[in-house]
């Protein structure tokens, strides 16, 4: 009987500190094109996504065919994204 209690606590009470983890870890999708002066795409450039307090890094990827890059899984927040490629200047 006591452990009928107990549990009958312990399960909402689990329950509601559940609920808060998920709703602070929300997650956010950033996507972008990097294209040369000309607009056209451009392929296989390093994009890295550094924390916009300290800069440190985050995450790296790579453009597609279509110059299109995408971040899945970060922690909403603030952040900057570095783009380099061979033969061009590194961007912030």
């Amino acid at each position: 009987m006591k452990l009928l209690s107990i549990a009958r606590f312990l399960l909402p009470a689990c329950l509601f500190c559940l609920s808060f983890t998920s709703f602070a870890q929300t997650e956010v999708k950033i996507r972008g094109k990097v294209t040369d002066e000309n607009d056209k795409p451009l392929t296989s450039v390093t994009v890295s996504l550094l924390k916009a307090a300290d800069s440190s890094l985050i995450k790296v990827a790579l453009t597609d065919a279509s110059g299109v890059y995408e971040f899945t899984g970060s922690k909403d927040g603030q952040y900057l994204t570095s783009v380099s490629s061979i033969g061009f200047s590194t961007l912030y």
